[in-house]
């Protein structure tokens, strides 16, 4: 999910008479941009550092290696994430996060210090089992095999998910957001796969996330940011929402993490 975020300043002087514009396409008014996780799942928790980039600038935003973050539980002990490479930072060996609990960041980068925070929400249960349907070809969808999974919505008051689907456990395509607001608690439903038709020999996974609101909300932005450049009547895209405090662009989210896994036989 990571993007790269453009920062753009324009110097512009309106004048009855031919001037040259000067558009200030540097690096001036860089903005740190915090993206990062804790997980249930062991050694998957990380936060990674950049700064913006600017407008004409094709390679990758410049990455941030000498700050100083920390991960706290609750009021715990912090824990330490170090530098591992091109700007990621990860916590020793073994670090889980554990449901029910909320987890701060701090981020310190040349002396100016960033925070955030997020609760750990717990996940719905999913059964361990996928089911597949063969289906024919249906309009704009081929003929292959409808994958559905059976969950149990047992999370009350309403509860954010997020999950990914895909083939080949790419997890490149099936953004999926939704909350428990409209399910029945504690009642198994079943889901199918939407716009999904893997063939025989495909491996297919599914990747769910427990996510707290704020994070809910960031997604949705952003996806409404990538659904395509705005038309002449539309908002240029901004800045998604964020909650990092201090002046920093991203986010940081806390999640339980369930995985299923089939091959469509």
């Amino acid at each position: 999910m990571k993007k790269i975020i453009y920062t753009l300043v324009l110097a512009v002087v309106f004048s009855a008479c031919e001037e040259k514009i000067d558009l200030d396409l540097s690096f001036a008014g860089q903005k740190p941009v915090i993206e990062g996780r804790v997980t249930t799942e062991t050694d998957s928790s990380y936060i990674q550092l950049s700064y913006t980039a600017p407008y004409n600038s094709n390679g990758k935003p410049p990455v941030i290696t000498t700050a100083v973050v920390e991960v706290t539980k609750d009021n715990g002990t912090p824990v330490i994430f170090n530098h591992v490479a091109n700007g990621i930072y990860k916590p020793a060996a073994g670090y889980l996060g554990e449901k029910n609990h909320t987890y701060n960041l701090k981020v310190v980068i040349d002396g100016k210090e960033y925070t955030a925070s997020s609760k750990l929400e717990p996940m719905f249960s999913v059964d361990d089992t996928l089911i597949q349907v063969f289906k024919p070809k249906e309009g704009f969808l081929d003929e292959g095999y409808a994958i559905t999974f059976w969950g149990t919505y047992d999370q009350a008051p309403v509860k954010n998910y997020w999950f990914k689907y895909g083939k080949n456990d790419t997890l490149e395509e099936g953004d999926v957001l939704f909350d428990n607001s409209d399910i029945e608690l504690n009642k198994r439903s079943a889901f199918e796969l939407p716009f999904f038709r893997p063939q025989k020999g495909d491996s297919v996974m599914l990747y769910f996330r427990s996510i707290d609101v704020y994070a809910f909300n960031y997604l949705v932005a952003l996806s409404n940011l990538n659904s395509g450049a705005p038309g002449p009547f539309q908002a240029p895209p901004a800045n998604p929402p964020t909650n990092i405090k201090g002046g920093a662009l991203g986010f940081f989210y806390a999640a339980d993490v369930v995985r299923r896994w089939k091959i469509v036989n």
